[in-house]
């Protein structure tokens, strides 16, 4: 059994976080006389009440307050990061906080396209496609260990193409859901855009985003 877990980069940045924050809310506390003397910056309304009740309690509290945000933000960092258990006879995957396993049988290709790691199963649905820091060798080398399906590209490449409004390949249905996906990638809307991608596949229809642009194909 293997485990494609954290980057020591990754363990870094999330037991880092929240002493960095609270550190950098305790240097500006500390020196916030200085701070008031910078035009714009100084004269902003949360650096003149932290000075009306200015003491060495408060500047604590705060900078409690400040640990504990970074505490969730390291928590969040830690569930969008891509945790893969890899087992003889099937993957268990934790993303974003949801659980997925993967019998080996269903598997047709695991690949590394660009940063994201891909998991195309035998029906030609796309079941994980997300981001690591892990290198393509050595992501091959943990799934050639338990015998899986390691390609060096994807398989299905050549089938993607560039969506278009009013593709007349597809559904309208299909086109209504990129046209709503397209403006929540616009938006910066992750969620919505990765369910919308969920919709897309119950549609048969394989989406990937290459530079904010939509390449789409139909399984057949």
């Amino acid at each position: 059994m293997n485990k494609i877990t954290l980057t020591f980069l990754e363990k870094m940045t999330v037991v880092i976080t929240p002493f960095l924050l609270s550190g950098i809310a305790y240097a500006i506390l500390v020196n916030l006389l200085y701070i008031k003397k910078i035009p714009v910056i100084g004269d902003h309304m949360l650096f003149n009440l932290i000075e009306r009740y200015y003491s060495d309690w408060i500047v604590w509290v705060i900078v409690g307050i400040v640990f504990i945000v970074g505490i969730f933000i390291a928590m969040y960092i830690y569930s969008e990061i891509l945790k893969i258990t890899v087992e003889r006879d099937k993957l268990h995957i934790n993303f974003k906080d949801k659980q997925t396993e993967i019998l080996k049988k269903d598997i047709m290709a695991i690949f590394k396209e660009q940063k994201e790691l891909v998991i195309i199963t035998m029906d030609g649905r796309e079941r994980i496609r997300a981001k690591t820091d892990y290198s393509e060798s050595r992501l091959q080398s943990i799934f050639n260990q338990e015998r899986y399906p390691w390609q060096e590209a994807d398989p299905y490449k050549d089938a993607f193409y560039k969506w278009q409004l009013n593709d007349d390949g597809i559904t309208e249905q299909a086109n209504d859901i990129l046209y709503k996906r397209r403006e929540a990638i616009r938006e910066d809307e992750e969620s919505v855009r990765d369910e919308l991608k969920a919709d897309l596949s119950e549609l048969g229809i394989v989406v990937k985003d290459v530079k904010k642009v939509q390449y789409i194909r139909v399984i057949k």
